[in-house]
């Protein structure tokens, strides 16, 4: 199935970018990692991920953050 996806996304004369807001606060770190990953793993590529940390006080979201978006 995926590969037929792929191949119709191919073929789509016009690739949308679609936009992605997250805002993010006291998130268990576990949910924010599935959830990038998530979008990461679309098979549909032209995707940005827009991430607001409405300052969260937990170091690991901090460090996640900042370890994917450097």
């Amino acid at each position: 199935y995926e590969k037929v996806l792929s191949d119709r996304i191919s073929r789509m004369p016009y690739k949308p970018l679609i936009s992605i807001i997250l805002p993010v606060y006291k998130v268990k770190i576990n949910y924010l990692t599935e959830c990038i990953e998530s979008v990461v793993n679309q098979i549909y590529k032209n995707w940005e991920l827009c991430i607001t940390d409405d300052f969260s006080q937990d170091d690991n979201i901090k460090k996640l953050l900042n370890k994917i978006f450097r």
